[in-house]
């Protein structure tokens, strides 16, 4: 992967919402050529128990900052987002500035959001968000009264306009191959 300009951002394998052979890969590169030189070696037929690969080209938010990485152990959610057209920026100012605070005050980790620009998942946006556990994922879902109580006025508000902004989202669980640090 040097050789393209690219590294490792994450390496994780499925827990739940996909196949327990499923594996998600990561990457960052310098530029979107070096990104296709890269995926120039994803012929699944070259490599052993692959049957199948799917990429797109992600451009990051504020998030992940540059050179950051998968460093802990944890569950991380996979969640896309499919957003209507022409909401990025306000998406991504919403998370950024009404929704990561809370989750992170509480624990969470938000890894990074980015906005798809090709492949099948063209214009979804895909936020990674690491945890402690599987209960402290659940927990974080702000589903009871208690939980709801540690929420803000403006997390209430960006939760809810981007619920609005959403069309569908789908989340998997997902842990990382193996320690990143």
């Amino acid at each position: 992967m040097e050789a393209c300009h690219g590294r490792l951002f994450g390496a994780w394998r499925a827990v739940i919402g996909a196949p327990l052979n499923e594996g998600v890969i990561v990457t960052a590169h310098d530029d979107a050529g070096s990104w296709e030189e890269y995926r120039r070696g994803e012929d699944p037929h070259t490599r052993e128990g692959i049957t199948q690969i799917a990429s797109a080209l992600l451009t990051p938010s504020v998030r992940p900052v540059e050179g950051a990485s998968v460093t802990q152990e944890g569950v991380y959610a996979h969640r896309w987002f499919q957003i209507r057209p022409g909401s990025w920026p306000e998406f991504v100012r919403l998370s950024e500035e009404g929704w990561w605070p809370s989750v992170e005050r509480d624990g969470a980790n938000v890894q990074g959001l980015w906005l798809a620009l090709s492949g099948a998942m063209e214009g979804h946006a895909l936020l990674i968000t690491r945890y402690d556990s599987m209960a402290h994922w659940e927990d974080l879902r702000y589903a009871t009264p208690e939980a709801q109580s540690r929420l803000t006025d403006s997390a209430r508000q960006a939760m809810a306009r981007r619920a609005e902004l959403t069309v569908g989202s789908v989340v998997r669980i997902m842990r990382p191959l193996r320690r990143m640090g």
